[in-house]
């Protein structure tokens, strides 16, 4: 196994163009701001770990096509398997440009695994074609357990993950963006998808889709490939629960013409529906209202934030069961188990990569299966560490009451925890 890389700081992501095959880990949140970022003029084909950090205030001013963290993700000679980018954040993202393939991770990207990634806050902006939150320009990707809350807008193939989806898996993951195409193909999650059996399940959508011009938007994806009939795409338990899905046509009149809850009806491509699901307040009079329908079946907005009905209608979603599934329920729905705001109350895993089990009982704090010499680390609420130790046992017992977080970390292995321990 190649040693992984400590990254701190700009210059050791900039350090990542001298061997781009290597393994990378953020040891630190990495503040990108006072200067653009350029990124380098190579292919990335290794790992980058964020180790649950997140690269702060990522700006990109340029006109050079594939833009993101990465120029692009792909396979590089001898070295043919899928590449990985994990457990990483990004923070205010801004980009502008006027070329095609663009993304926060990757202009173009695949085979690749994106897992337990997400984006907080920003902005993407081209008047160029292939722009997702993530990628631009996807072969065979795995997207896994991840969010976006950036706007997305461009020309066309827009998507709130993935512009250009060829093949791949989308699976347990959400947006909350405003999607715009200004001529073709938006939609929540991804804007096109052609040529390769693909497949998007446990994925919901919020925000808006706007699609100009040409038009087909999608709540889920904007349009199949109309010219690739020998393939299908498999949309399976998926919601979409957009404010606005709409048409606008050179005149600024607004419809639902070409427009879909799940998928747009175009094209000759083969589409697969599978219990999914439209929320009800989506203004427009949908046409394919069924749980295999390009429209859906009717959601509530209660049904949407209601454990007991996930449970009966998408239990594939696993909602109620503790630390078996990607997803919790909250007040706002259903969101990553990464991304939930544990009540004070509750004992809730955040980052499900340790085995060790936390948990609080008479007075006390255990922490019980901890790889050796894992470390412990104690914060209160504002994030001040109060004790750091070293796992020396199967058990560990602290005495810390009221709401403390705990982290958990090897060299192997990281979860976090929020505890209130009365």
């Amino acid at each position: 196994m190649n040693a992984q890389t400590h990254i701190t700081d700009r210059a050791g992501l900039e350090a990542i163009a001298n061997d781009p095959g290597g393994s990378y880990v953020l040891d630190n949140d990495i503040d990108l701001s006072g200067a653009d970022w350029v990124r380098g003029d190579y292919v990335f084909y290794g790992t980058l770990d964020g180790n649950g950090h997140k690269i702060l205030n990522m700006t990109i001013n340029a006109d050079y096509p594939e833009i993101g963290l990465f120029k692009k993700i792909a396979n590089d000679g001898d070295n043919d398997g899928p590449k990985t980018v994990k457990n990483l954040g990004f923070v205010n993202i801004n980009i502008n440009s006027t070329s095609n393939n663009v993304g926060a991770i990757a202009g173009t990207c695949g085979p690749a695994i994106f897992e337990n990634c997400w984006i907080e806050s920003g902005t993407i902006t081209t008047t160029g074609d292939l722009i997702g939150g993530f990628s631009g320009l996807t072969y065979g990707i795995t997207v896994r357990k991840c969010y976006s809350y950036a706007n997305v807008n461009g020309k066309g193939h827009v998507g709130g993950l993935i512009g250009h989806m060829n093949g791949g898996l989308i699976e347990d993951c959400n947006v909350n963006a405003n999607i715009k195409a200004t001529q073709i193909a938006g939609g929540g999650i991804a804007g096109w998808e052609a040529e390769i059996a693909g497949e998007i399940r446990r994925c919901y959508a919020k925000g808006t889709v706007k699609v100009y011009d040409i038009g087909f938007g999608g709540g889920i994806v904007g349009v199949m490939d109309d010219a690739n009939s020998d393939h299908t795409l498999k949309i399976t338990d998926c919601i979409a629960a957009q404010s606005v899905i709409q048409y606008i046509d050179g005149d600024g009149n607004v419809s639902i013409s070409g427009c879909a809850r799940i998928y747009s009806d175009a094209g000759k491509g083969i589409v697969t529906p599978s219990n999914n699901y439209g929320l009800e307040t989506i203004p427009g009079e949908w046409g394919s209202i069924a749980a295999d329908g390009y429209d859906g079946a009717n959601m509530t907005e209660a049904q949407f934030i209601d454990e007991t009905f996930f449970a009966d209608n998408l239990p594939s979603w696993g909602i109620g069961g503790f630390d078996e599934s990607a997803w919790k329920m909250t007040t706002k729905g259903p969101m990553l188990v990464g991304q939930v705001d544990a009540p004070a109350t509750a004992i809730r895993r955040t980052l499900s990569e340790s085995k060790a089990q936390v948990y609080s009982s008479n007075g006390k704090i255990y922490v019980k299966g901890a790889e050796d010499n894992a470390t412990i680390r104690f914060y209160n609420v504002t994030g001040m560490l109060l004790q750091e130790t070293t796992v020396k046992s199967n058990l560990e017992t602290f005495d810390f009451n009221g709401f403390v977080i705990i982290e958990v970390a090897s060299p192997h292995a990281r979860s976090t925890y929020k505890v209130c321990n009365r």
